[in-house]
Parts: C-alpha cells; sequence; structure tokens
C-alpha cells in the first residue's frame, strides 16, 4: 500500500470540518476502494490504525450517515460515501484489536455515536433509497459491526442491546425485499446470534413467528437447489447457513420463555407451531449438511411454548391430531404433535379426549419411526399420560411387542442421551401398574423378551414391580424369568446413597415381592427346601434385613413405611422355618436377625 499517496488523496476529505456533497467527487471512492482492498493486509491495518487515519475515517462515516439522514435520497451521494466508508471500517477492525479500541474507546465520541446511535438508527431507517446502493452500505455496516464485536463478550455487552432490535428490523426488510441477498442474510442473522447468545434475546412472539416464516422460504429454496437441474451449491450452502442461524435464533429466544402477554400471543404460538410443522416437512424429505443440528433446533420451540404459564395447549390438538395422521413417518413432526398433546392434558378429562381422538395404537407406531433421541420426549411423556386400566385394554399383544421395540431402541439411545431415562422409567412403571398380569407374563415370556432385557437391565425397582403383578396372578412362569428378575431385583442392594444406606423407598419396593413370594409359599405348603429366599438368595435376604433393621427409629414415612414392609418379611421367614429342626449356619443368621426385629417389636 503506497500509504503516503492514499493519505495525501483522502486528507481534503479528512481535513474538511463540514462535509460538503460539492467536494466528494469519483476519486474519492476510487482512494477508498484501494484502501479497503489493501487493508486485507494485516500490516496496512496496524498503519491505518496507528497513523490516525482510523480515526479520521470514523469521523467521516459519522458525517456521512448524518447528512443521508437529514437528505434522504435526493442526494444518493451520502450512501455512496458512507457504503466506502463502512467498508474501511469494517476491513480495518477485522482481527486486530488495537483498531478495535480505537474504534470503542471511552474517549472517542464519533465511535460511540456511530455504534449506541447512527448504526441502529441506519438498520431501521425504512425509505425508498437506491436499492443497490442501501444493499451495500448495509452488508458493510453489518460486516463492521460483526467484525468489531467477534469473540468479544465485553464489547458484545457494551453496545450489542442497542443494534439487536434495529438488527432484526433490518434483516427482516432485507429478507422481505431481496430474497437473493442470502449473503447479507446470513452474516446478519450470524452477527444477531453472537448478540443474543451474550446479551439475551429481546425477541417477541411476533419476532419467533416471523423468523419461522422465514425458515419455511428458505427451507422451499433449499429444497428446490436439491434438484439435480436446479442444484447451486453456493445457494445451497448460504441457505444451509441462513436455515441454521435463524433456528439457532428461535432456540435462544423461545429459552426466555417471558413475554408480555396480550390477545395475539396465542395466534402468534399458533403460527409458530404451524410454520415450524411446515418446515420440518419440507426439510424431512431430503438431506442436506447439519440436518441433525437444524432439525433439533427446529424442534426445540415446541418444548418452550408449550410450557408457557398462560397457554393451555388446547387450542394445538386439531393441528396436532392432523399432523399425526398425515406425517407418520416423519419422526420430528409426531414427536412435536406428541409433545404439544402432552402438554395440554391438565386432568383426566383432557387423557378421555385425547383417547377419543388418536388411540394408544396410532400413537405407538408413530415411535417405528424415531431415529433421533429427542423424538422420544413426548412420545413416552403422553404415552405414560395416557395410560390408565380403561385405555390400556385397546392394546393386543403385538401392539405390546411393537411398544417393546420401540422401548428397546429408546432404552439404547438413552445411555448416551441421560435426559430420557426419567421418562422412559415413569412409562415402564406405568406399563407395570396398568397391564394386566396376563399381557406382563406374555411379555416377559416371549422368545428373547425385549420387555424382561429392558426390566433386568435397569437398577431393580421395575424387577420388584413386574415380580409383584406375577407372584399376586399366582401365573406359573418359566423358572428361567423369575431367576432373571429376582436377581435384578436384588441389585437394589447395591444403590447406596451418601451414607452408605439403601434409599427407604427402594427397600420398601424389595419388601414386597419377598414378602409376598413367601406368603405365596405358605399358601401353597411349598416346604423349606424348594424356598428359593433360602437356598439360592440366603445371602440376598441377609443383606436386605442387615439394611432395613437401620430404619427401626427413623420416623420419615418412607422409612416407616419400609420398616413395616421388613417386619412382615421377617415374620413370614419366621413362620416358614419354624418347623425346622436343624438350619443350615446362613439360615440360622437370617432366622435369628429376624427374631431380634420383632421381638424389639414386643418390647
Amino acid at each position: 500500500m503506497d500509504y503516503e499517496t492514499l493519505l495525501f488523496d483522502l486528507k481534503p476529505l479528512v481535513e474538511h470540518e463540514e462535509l460538503n456533497r460539492d467536494l466528494i467527487h469519483d476519486k474519492y471512492f476510487e482512494v477508498l476502494d484501494q484502501l479497503a482492498v489493501s487493508l486485507r493486509s494485516s500490516s496496512n491495518r496496524e498503519v491505518v490504525g496507528s497513523s490516525g487515519l482510523l480515526t479520521g475515517l470514523i469521523l467521516i462515516l459519522n458525517k456521512a450517515l448524518c447528512s443521508f439522514f437529514v437528505e434522504g435520497d435526493k442526494y444518493y451521494i451520502w450512501l455512496k460515501l458512507a457504503s466506502s466508508l463502512a467498508r474501511c471500517v469494517a476491513n480495518c477492525v477485522a482481527d486486530n484489536d488495537d483498531n478495535r479500541k480505537i474504534l470503542i474507546e471511552k474517549d472517542n465520541s464519533c465511535g460511540r455515536s456511530l455504534l449506541r446511535e447512527l448504526i441502529p438508527e441506519l438498520f431501521q431507517f425504512d425509505d425508498n433509497s437506491d436499492t443497490d446502493l442501501c444493499l451495500a452500505l448495509h452488508k458493510h455496516t453489518v460486516a463492521l459491526v460483526k467484525n468489531l464485536l467477534l469473540e468479544n463478550d465485553e464489547y458484545i455487552e457494551m453496545c450489542g442491546s442497542n443494534i439487536q432490535q434495529p438488527l432484526f428490523f433490518l434483516i427482516s426488510k432485507l429478507y422481505s425485499d431481496n430474497m437473493t441477498e442470502y449473503e447479507t442474510v446470513d452474516m446478519s442473522f450470524e452477527l444477531l446470534v453472537d448478540l443474543i447468545e451474550v446479551n439475551g434475546s429481546q425477541g417477541t412472539l411476533q419476532d419467533v413467528s416471523l423468523v419461522a416464516k422465514f425458515i419455511s422460504k428458505i427451507s422451499t429454496v433449499l429444497r428446490q437447489l436439491d434438484e439435480p437441474e436446479d442444484g447451486d451449491m453456493e445457494r445451497d450452502n448460504f441457505c444451509v447457513e441462513i436455515i441454521m442461524n435463524m433456528a439457532k435464533y428461535l432456540e435462544v429466544t423461545v429459552m426466555k420463555n417471558s413475554y408480555s402477554w396480550d390477545s395475539s400471543s396465542y395466534l402468534h404460538i399458533h403460527e409458530v407451531e404451524e410454520t415450524l410443522f411446515m418446515c420440518l416437512s419440507k426439510l424431512g424429505s431430503f438431506n442436506f449438511s447439519n440436518k441433525l443440528i437444524i432439525m433439533r433446533r427446529l424442534t426445540t420451540p415446541f418444548g418452550y411454548l408449550t410450557t408457557i404459564r398462560d397457554y393451555s395447549n388446547v387450542s394445538e390438538q386439531n393441528l396436532c391430531v392432523d399432523m399425526l395422521s398425515k406425517h407418520l413417518e416423519n419422526g420430528y413432526i409426531t414427536s412435536c404433535a406428541l409433545l404439544v398433546l402432552s402438554n395440554s392434558i391438565t386432568s383426566r378429562k383432557d387423557v378421555d379426549i385425547i383417547n377419543d381422538r388418536i388411540s394408544l395404537k396410532e400413537i405407538i407406531k408413530t415411535g417405528e419411526f424415531f431415529e433421533d433421541p429427542i423424538q422420544y420426549q413426548g412420545y413416552l411423556d403422553i404415552l405414560k399420560k395416557l395410560l390408565n386400566l380403561s385405555s390400556i385394554i385397546q392394546l393386543e399383544n403385538t401392539d405390546l411387542l411393537s411398544l417393546c421395540n420401540v422401548l428397546k431402541s429408546c432404552y439404547e439411545k438413552s445411555q448416551f442421551f441421560k435426559q430420557l431415562l426419567p421418562l422412559l422409567s415413569a412409562l415402564i412403571q406405568k406399563l407395570l401398574a396398568t397391564l394386566p398380569s396376563s399381557s406382563i407374563h406374555f411379555l416377559l415370556s416371549s422368545k428373547n423378551s425385549i420387555f424382561l432385557q429392558i426390566i433386568i437391565e435397569n437398577d431393580g425397582i421395575f424387577s420388584c414391580l413386574a415380580l409383584d403383578k406375577l407372584l399376586v396372578s399366582g401365573r406359573a412362569g418359566s423358572p428361567d424369568v423369575y431367576q432373571q428378575l429376582w436377581k435384578s431385583a436384588f441389585k437394589i442392594l447395591a444403590n447406596l446413597e451418601s451414607d452408605n444406606v439403601v434409599p427407604p423407598f427402594t427397600l420398601f419396593q424389595l419388601a414386597k415381592p419377598i414378602a409376598i413370594y413367601l406368603k405365596n409359599c405358605e399358601a401353597q405348603h411349598i416346604s423349606f427346601e424348594k424356598n428359593v429366599m433360602f437356598h439360592e438368595y440366603s445371602d440376598d435376604v441377609n443383606a436386605f434385613l442387615i439394611n432395613i433393621s437401620k430404619l427401626e427409629f427413623v420416623e420419615d414415612k418412607a422409612s416407616r413405611a419400609a420398616w413395616n414392609n421388613g417386619k412382615f418379611v421377617a415374620a413370614m421367614i419366621i413362620k416358614q422355618l419354624k418347623q425346622e429342626q436343624e438350619l443350615p449356619p446362613q439360615i440360622e443368621v437370617i432366622r435369628e436377625k429376624c427374631e431380634i426385629m420383632l421381638h424389639k417389636l414386643v418390647l
């Protein structure tokens, strides 16, 4: 860069106190263009910053923008000059902390005015100025702000809040008027995402609705580009990047979950959900880069919007039922529809309404098309809510086997997506509570039983619940199935809390099947020699008694309930052993523990 020549050529422009349009001629634009190109070099950026030229450029840019706001589009020269200057300043602050400080430092009144007043005003300026010049100015100004704030949370906190909503206004106008300005829209949304990730989103429900519509339009373009004859790799990449950033904006904005609520809010939420369903439909049918990230981001608003305190979601039931019937094989659509439906349930009446509109069989079927772990959340939650003693009789054994296949897939994915485990556990417990014992027996006894595998691989609670059902019914099941269930149930004793105590709730659950089994042995006159508690699980029974004894003087309700169940087990054991003259040492230890428990009760 011939810095001396450039400085000489720009000197009249920089040193004039009053910026007069009559003084601006084409030579300045040629020089500024050369300067902008030269500033791609880091060494040239250093020279322009240290020499004071950057300060002069900021001053002229201020004057040019002020003149434009006063005189408007009658004098396009201000647009052209401001655009050229913004380009130079943008290049100047790119990857140069010293130059950034010059622009944003406290004693630079022009810099402060530019960032806090003029650029926000420019982004919101809405007139009929020369379109090409306006687009160039907007593009260079967005680049200026982006280069200044890049990866600098401190700077974003200083001036980002003034720029955020004006920038959103600019994006809205750019997108509405210029469907071909992909680069500027993409850069603007990327900057907007940087701002909201630090300062939080100032977006409204109306803004969220608008962005959802933007995504829908861009999705249409991207889908068209997927056609071989229409393929345009550059536009394809821009479309994906724009959708990525728009979806990120939605994600961050809905997470704040606090909006001004008025009569239009219901409409905006409906618009958002309806439009996002449309986006998921368009994007779900073909492959593109970063598809998983984008699809996940587009599902996020459903979770947050449907949990807004003032919104019941009942008005969305028609939409969701329609989506389930039309898009069975699109896992993202069906999972979101199920999530909204689930969040619309607040009473038994709501359960009955939904059960009347869509069957459990249909809901179970949707899970067969799930691939992404996040798709299971609404599925698990709504099934748990809809299952009851009345509705579960709809299900045939084939439906239950299909459900088990879905649960197996979900369980495998939950090992890496831990958020699913509580929902999965809640549904399995509901199944064990509501399914008739005949169905549980069928599922557990099936060849290579998936249901049995899921139950025994968990922490033991499921096995206790399954044993409860089977033992109460008196069904003679496979010895191998019972053996696996008992082995899994006794794993509870290894679930120690921080103080090396087994939680009372788990001891309560384990005590129930042990007690029922011993009661059955008494009723069926099963001999001591054939009682598996004494000959296969004596060590486990002993460990159970040791742990239950620790609860004798603990007064909370859970501990009292567990202790009472433990006493019943002790009484049944003594009753079973009273006819035996000689016991193996380990069984004698068990009897002594039981006698101590019951003797202390008498005292």
